[in-house]
């Protein structure tokens, strides 16, 4: 085997290896950003809890006004 395909034999290898070595950091990334998210998911439960209590007690207002201006019209 001559000396300059030994070399690139080499540097591919060295760089499969890089390579994997990247893919297992992206994926450790991808994991610690679930585990960041799970973990704030009850912040975001506790925001959509609020905007449906907003909602909930608007709503009667809208029907009332609702009500106001047309069905009294008839």
């Amino acid at each position: 085997m001559n000396v300059k395909r030994q070399e690139l034999e080499r540097k591919i290898e060295e760089m499969e290896a890089a390579l994997a070595s990247m893919k297992q950091q992206l994926n450790r990334a991808v994991e610690e950003e679930q585990h960041e998210s799970i973990e704030h998911l009850d912040e975001h439960l506790q925001e959509m809890e609020h905007k449906w209590e907003n909602i909930r007690e608007f709503w009667p207002i809208v029907v009332k006004e609702f009500r106001e201006r047309f069905v009294a019209k008839k």
